[in-house]
């Protein structure tokens, strides 16, 4: 009878470490900054007298509605990230949650941008914190696009 509650004590153990394990993978963007969007290569923009200047024909996730890039540069205080909501319409936010610095990724179904953090921070495209653990609003970036160039003002 001992041997017998040994090994369901054992087989209990191991379904509870797997679904530990589990559970970890699941949510372990909420750990560190996770990506959501591709970055933008380098040969895609410039950063010149604080603004970034993108060449959006060069950036295929930004060639159709729904989809997001982003910018991640040693020279930027922070990653960027730019939806892009409509036809030729984007939305240009620092790509990090005000709750614990984690990614900020669009969200193109709900329209909004969410934290990749267990918080799930909700922000609506203006930047604006709606629900969750956010602590505060995206910071929202101003740009202008002539001829399919993207102009984003650093401040």
């Amino acid at each position: 009878m001992i041997l017998k509650n040994k090994n369901i004590y054992v087989v209990f153990l191991n379904a509870v470490f797997l679904l530990a394990i589990t559970i970890f993978a699941v949510n372990c963007e909420s750990l560190m900054f996770v990506n959501q969007a591709p970055e933008i290569s380098q040969d895609c923009y410039v950063l010149q007298d604080n603004k970034l200047v993108i060449n959006i024909d060069a950036v295929e996730a930004l060639q159709k509605t729904g989809g997001s890039a982003i910018v991640v540069d040693s020279k930027l205080d922070k990653k960027i990230l730019i939806a892009c909501t409509g036809n030729n319409t984007f939305r240009v936010v620092s790509s990090h949650c005000t709750h614990r610095e984690k990614a900020i990724r669009y969200n193109h179904a709900s329209g909004i941008f969410e934290c990749s953090s267990l918080g799930r921070a909700k922000y609506d495209l203006n930047g604006k914190a709606k629900s969750g653990l956010a602590e505060g609003d995206l910071l929202v970036y101003n740009f202008t696009i002539n001829q399919n160039k993207m102009t984003v003002s650093l401040f």
